[in-house]
C-alpha cells in the first residue's frame, strides 16, 4: 500500500513539474514575441507611419505611434459596428480580429465599457464575442448604437473632416468613438481630467490625438505593467507626450489590459505593433467593446517588422 502510494505521489510530481515547464517555456515564448527594446520609424501604408519611442525615465517606457495623414488618398475611419445582442450594445473582439474582418490597415482599441473583470487567465469577461456595452457615444457608418455621455470626449469623423469634442459629433457624422477623458484641449495639457489616482499612476494607455489643423490624427499606445519591459505613464505623462507630437486636442481611451495597437501585414494577417498584458499574460489580446479603424492604400515599401 504504501509502496503504491509513494509511486502515486511521485508520478503527480512528475507530471505537476512537466506541466509548469511546458507554462514556463510558453510564457517565455510570449516574452520573446514583444516588440523589441529599440527605435523604429517605419511607412506602413500611404499617409500612414509608424514609430516606435524607446525611453529609460522616469522608467521603462515603450511608445506605439501611428500618424495619419488626413491628406493622403484612401484614408478613411471605421467604428466598430454593432452586434446583434439582445440588451447590449455590442459583442466583444480583438482589435486583431476587428482588423481582418474588415479588412482594414490599422486599428486601436476603443471606449471604456461594461461588464468587465479580470482575476486571472481563466476568470475574466468578456471572451471573444461576449456582449457588453459600450460607455459614451459610438456611431458606425452613420448608425448610433450607443449615446453620449455628458462631457466624455468623442473622436468623430465624416467623408470630409474629423473632430474632436467633449460635446457630442455634428450632423452627418459617419464614425463615432468616445474616450472618458479630454487629455489635451486647444493645445494644453486639461488639468481637471489629469488628477486622482487613475490619472497618476503608470498605466498601460491607449489615446488618439489630432492637430490643430485637423489634417493630422495619431493614434498613441503605451505598454505597461510589464517590469523591465515597459511599465507604463500616466496621463499627465501622456498628455506632455501628445503635445510634444504636435496634439491640439486628445482624448484617452480605454487602456489597462485593453491598449491594443495592430496593422495588416502583406499576408492579409494582423500585426501587432505593442505588447498587450492582458490577464498578466504578455502578447495576449483583451476582447473589447469596440475599435477604431483605418483603411489605406499599399504604400511603396512593403511592411516588414
Amino acid at each position: 500500500m504504501l509502496k503504491t502510494i509513494v509511486k502515486t505521489v511521485k508520478y503527480l510530481v512528475f507530471v505537476l513539474t512537466g506541466l509548469m515547464l511546458i507554462l514556463a517555456t510558453l510564457y517565455y515564448y510570449r516574452l520573446s514575441q514583444r516588440p523589441a527594446q529599440s527605435p523604429l520609424k517605419k511607412t506602413l501604408w500611404q499617409g500612414i507611419s509608424y514609430q516606435r519611442i524607446v525611453k529609460k525615465t522616469p522608467r521603462n517606457i515603450m511608445i506605439h505611434l501611428v500618424s495619419i495623414d488626413l491628406s493622403a488618398k484612401g484614408i478613411h475611419f471605421l467604428v466598430s459596428p454593432p452586434g446583434n445582442p439582445e440588451t447590449f450594445d455590442i459583442n466583444a473582439q480583438r482589435t486583431s480580429h476587428f482588423l481582418q474582418k474588415y479588412k482594414l490597415q490599422v486599428a486601436i482599441n476603443g471606449s471604456f465599457f461594461r461588464p468587465f473583470h479580470s482575476h486571472g487567465p481563466f476568470d475574466y469577461y468578456p471572451h471573444e464575442g461576449d456582449p457588453v456595452d459600450v460607455l459614451g457615444l459610438a456611431i458606425s457608418s452613420a448608425k448610433t448604437y450607443s449615446d453620449d455621455f455628458n462631457d466624455w470626449a468623442v473622436f468623430c469623423a465624416n467623408k470630409t473632416r474629423v473632430s474632436i469634442s467633449q460635446t457630442g459629433c455634428p450632423e452627418q457624422t459617419r464614425q463615432a468613438i468616445a474616450g472618458k477623458q479630454m487629455i489635451v484641449k486647444q493645445g494644453k495639457r486639461n488639468t481637471k481630467n489629469l488628477t486622482g489616482s487613475y490619472a497618476t499612476s503608470a498605466q498601460p494607455r491607449s489615446a488618439i490625438a489630432l492637430n490643430k489643423e485637423q489634417n493630422k490624427v495619431w493614434f498613441v499606445v503605451v505598454d505597461g505593467r510589464q517590469k523591465n519591459y515597459s511599465e507604463g505613464i500616466n496621463l499627465n505623462e501622456l498628455a506632455n507626450l501628445l503635445l510634444d507630437i504636435g496634439a491640439y486636442n486628445a482624448i484617452n481611451l480605454d487602456g489597462g489590459g485593453s491598449s491594443t495597437l495592430v496593422t495588416q501585414q502583406a499576408s492579409g494577417k494582423a500585426l501587432l505593433l505593442n505588447a498587450p498584458f492582458h490577464t498578466k499574460i504578455p502578447m495576449h489580446e483583451r476582447p473589447v467593446a469596440n475599435h477604431l479603424g483605418v483603411y489605406a492604400l499599399p504604400a511603396d515599401s512593403a511592411l516588414d517588422m
